[in-house]
């Protein structure tokens, strides 16, 4: 009888897709890359928060058109250009870049907004919470631990992230046509070195019609 259940514990376990953190990322590519995962595979890794990487065939990536930032780290001691650390390296689809928050201590309270102008029904929100360079950037500057995600509809949800350099999805409550996603800095995991909240990537996907 224990054999039985042990089989059948791991033929139900959820499939977990993984991208790569390092060298760039192509945008819907990455999507299309991952192998379709059905509802009764899909597994929340947090409390009615992060979904399971959405079947390929049902969604598709909304053009996120700019971004904005209630702040933005100064690069220019480091002799980087001054928007090295700017919210468009969040939506450049280049997952060593990343857009970090300007203000003393972890940021809590700062914000991202993506924006991409047309009336869309966004049904999930990807992030990769953290600044994914490297292992070592990776951990020496704070990861997202929670957000509020804000619709351009009025709509908010809180989202958890696990501690893990990869693209993790929030499936988005709202059923509202809209055109930006605010996300709002709550909680992190904090860096070994510096308190300079990190994302490097940030995607919004609707679903197919």
């Amino acid at each position: 009888m224990k054999k039985i259940i042990s089989l059948l514990l791991i033929s139900l376990a959820p499939i977990i897709v993984i991208w790569s953190a390092h060298g760039r990322a192509n945008g819907p590519a990455l999507l299309q890359s991952a192998p379709a995962i059905s509802a009764g595979e899909a597994r929340l890794r947090t409390p009615a928060q992060l979904a399971a990487v959405p079947d390929p065939a049902t969604v598709e990536e909304i053009p996120i058109k700019f971004a904005e930032a209630s702040s933005i780290l100064s690069a220019q001691l480091g002799g980087h250009p001054k928007d090295f650390f700017g919210p468009r390296k969040a939506i450049d689809n280049d997952w060593t870049t990343c857009w970090a928050e300007g203000v003393a201590g972890i940021g809590a309270g700062e914000w991202i907004k993506v924006v991409w102008l047309t009336k869309e029904v966004p049904a999930y929100v990807a992030v990769l919470p953290g600044w994914a360079k490297s292992k070592a950037r990776w951990e020496n500057n704070p990861r997202l631990r929670e957000i509020e995600i804000i619709l351009s509809d009025g709509v908010r949800q809180v989202a958890a992230f696990e501690d893990h350099m990869q693209m993790q999805f929030v499936k988005l409550t709202s059923d509202q046509p809209a055109e930006w996603a605010k996300l709002v800095i709550r909680a992190v995991y904090p860096g070994k070195k510096f308190e300079d909240t990190s994302i490097s990537e940030i995607k919004v996907f609707r679903l197919k019609k």
